[in-house]
């Protein structure tokens, strides 16, 4: 339970705004005769990807604002680092992971074990979500979701091609997760709140599926020393002389098999040949720049729906409640909370000035009238909402007295609204426009920042880069072991004293009943440490627990033989004396 939030905000709230990486060229000198091999529109992580896999080749990326990076974005106040975009991400085993080791990129890693997620459900405040209460009932429920969750989770990670994927992927959430708890369904209500702006009864089940898999994460999550961004500063940084910013692509078509790029920069027009391009902005910036794409392509990028997130920045003098790493809630205007200096050394650590919380506003794409009069609020209104509602988790607390200023970004086509219907859509986002290419979040299954950054592999792969792995050599999804060394340990051990028991029974004859039972407990154990990470996320300390009960059964099993056996001997003993 402890994992819910690590996953929701590092996926879930990577959007646009200020950064201090530049381009490399204040003016660019048209030459009409020259052909790039690649033209990249977009500068957010999608785009900057797909650029850093086609290096070695003859590239230009613009991007319209003067800050590279997209949906990543970090900031300072008084030199204290915080994450307006993503928060922080998982340490897994993944192509992207292996991406910034390459780059590297610093993190600093730590364990959801080692800070508290607190959550505000029913009307209630809970500290960490272990304070809530719950019975066997309620245990018994929440791990039969956990299980369900697990194993669509597996489905989800097949090849899209596969019939199983695409039914997972055509029914909602609320179709696989069934439950009448409504205890357990009200923690999942607030966590999906959180995780994405698609409602569980709208969020298809493959990607809800893994969403829900934060909640058995058990890898570390990591920090970017110096701030998310600090990935996509550096690759600007390796791109030098091959990124223009503030410049704004207005058209781009193809003319006899050549890609035209219409742009404008410092009040002067040009345009630029290229053999490829590649378009990495979202879908409503696709339509806009390709007027005349073919209709079965316009159709797939104006189903594209998007919710609208708000980033509300608090800083703080001091923090006079009990501090946690983040917050799950439910029935509040805000969907999430995140204490982004609660321990992290990019943050500057606990005892940093000011203290800074995280707020996010999420907002689904369906609820067209909610967005309208938040939008139609000014930053000012929309922070003193915030502050609002978070009096009423602690109403015996001012909060307003202890906040030294705010910061409000909106984010009006801030997240892809995932729902069955734009999963059918991905084969038809994806494929390319004669010699135009589109990668960006929208089009790849995983979404979020993962799923930005696997399609600009997906598309750097189909121009033919020497740099990006094969698609089956891409680790798409952390390859967890099924047992690891203590899950062999425990099979190990159940196998050695099944055959220490049938040896006792057949060769030795002695202790019979003590042999028995310990050949058919430990089959039994080591049925169960074979079949459970088949429906159970593979934990070690389930293992570990179990090579225990084991060891116990066993010294156990030997005392109380031993016992009978001495009793045994005695009533012999005294019969004989008779």
């Amino acid at each position: 339970m402890k994992k819910i939030l690590t996953f929701i905000f590092s996926c879930m709230f990577f959007f646009c705004i200020h950064s201090s990486n530049t381009a490399f060229a204040d003016t660019f000198t048209q030459d009409p005769d020259h052909l790039y091999d690649v033209v990249i529109v977009g500068g957010g992580i999608a785009g900057l990807t797909t650029a850093y896999m086609l290096r070695d080749r003859d590239i230009l990326l613009f991007e319209k604002e003067e800050r590279f990076g997209g949906k990543i974005w970090s900031d300072q106040i008084q030199g204290v680092s915080y994450n307006i975009g993503t928060q922080y991400l998982m340490e897994e085993d993944n192509s992207f992971i292996r991406m910034l080791d390459e780059l590297e990129i610093k993190r600093t890693l730590y364990s959801i074990t080692e800070a508290p997620t607190a959550a505000y459900i029913g009307g209630t405040y809970y500290h960490d979500l272990t304070d809530i209460p719950m019975d066997v009932v309620d245990i018994i429920d929440l791990v039969k979701i956990i299980s369900t969750a697990y194993r669509k989770q597996k489905i989800f990670q097949l090849n899209p091609n596969d019939p199983r994927w695409q039914k997972l992927s055509r029914e909602t959430l609320i179709d696989v997760i069934k439950t009448d708890n409504e205890k357990i369904m009200a923690i999942f209500r607030a966590y999906l709140r959180g995780a994405c702006v698609t409602k569980p009864e709208q969020v298809s089940a493959g990607i809800g599926t893994y969403l829900m898999g934060d909640i058995y994460n058990i890898a570390p999550f990591a920090f970017v020393e110096g701030g998310t961004q600090k990935i996509t500063d550096t690759i600007v940084e390796k791109l030098q002389g091959k990124v223009l910013n503030n410049t704004l692509v207005k058209k781009v078509e193809e003319k006899d098999g050549i890609v035209h790029i219409f742009f404008e920069r410092n009040g002067n027009n040009f345009v630029v040949k290229s053999k490829k391009a590649v378009i990495a902005t979202d879908a409503p910036a696709c339509l806009w720049l390709l007027p005349e794409a073919p209709t079965w392509k316009k159709n797939a990028l104006k189903k594209v729906e998007y919710g609208t997130i708000i980033t509300v920045n608090m800083f703080f003098r001091e923090i006079p409640w009990q501090r946690f790493m983040a917050m799950l809630v439910e029935d509040v205007l805000f969907t999430g909370v995140i204490d982004t200096n609660y321990f992290t050394d990019i943050a500057g650590g606990k005892n940093a000035s000011p203290k800074i919380l995280n707020f996010f506003i999420s907002i689904p794409p369906n609820e067209k009238d909610l967005k309208n009069s938040i939008l139609a609020k000014s930053e000012q209104e929309i922070a003193n909402s915030v502050i609002k509602e978070f009096g009423k988790i602690f109403p015996s607390i001012d909060i307003s007295k202890y906040i030294l200023d705010t910061r409000v970004t909106k984010f009006v086509d801030g997240e892809v609204g995932l729902t069955p219907e734009h999963f059918m859509l991905l084969p038809y986002l994806q494929k390319p426009v004669g010699n135009i290419h589109f990668c960006g979040d929208y089009t790849d299954r995983n979404s979020f920042l993962m799923g930005a950054v696997l399609s600009g592999y997906r598309v750097a792969r189909e121009l033919g880069s020497i740099y990006v792995v094969s698609e089956s050599n891409e680790i798409r999804f952390a390859r967890t072991p099924n047992w690891g060394t203590f899950g062999f340990i425990s099979i190990f051990t159940c196998i050695l004293l099944s055959f220490f028991g049938l040896y006792l029974r057949i060769r030795k004859k002695i202790y019979p009943r003590y042999a028995t039972i310990l050949v058919v407990t430990s089959i039994a154990l080591l049925i169960i440490t074979i079949v459970y990470p088949f429906y159970l996320p593979p934990y070690q300390v389930i293992y570990q627990a179990l090579s225990l009960v084991i060891l116990i059964i066993a010294l156990l099993g030997y005392f109380i033989a031993w016992i009978l056996k001495f009793l045994r001997g005695n009533k012999h003993i005294t019969k004989t004396q008779a």
